[in-house]
């Protein structure tokens, strides 16, 4: 819970780190981090897809192993 004192405090830290910062980054490094980061997501969703996936066959095989098994 923010203190209602702590309020100010806080917006002129974000303020003052905002003023600080983005007159140093150029709009060229915007882009790429922006295009890195859109890349970064992509990547990051097509590998879970591909570890949900290799999850799936792989305990339909075990367990089609284990009743093969139990048979014996």
């Amino acid at each position: 819970m923010v203190v209602s004192k702590e309020i100010p405090f806080i917006a002129g830290t974000i303020g003052g780190f905002l003023a600080s910062t983005l007159p140093n980054i150029g709009s060229q490094q915007l882009f790429t981090t922006c295009i890195l980061a859109i890349i970064g997501a992509i990547v990051s969703f097509f590998t879970t897809l591909l570890l949900r996936k290799i999850v799936a066959v792989s305990t339909t095989y075990f367990s089609t192993i284990r009743r093969w098994f139990k048979k014996l």
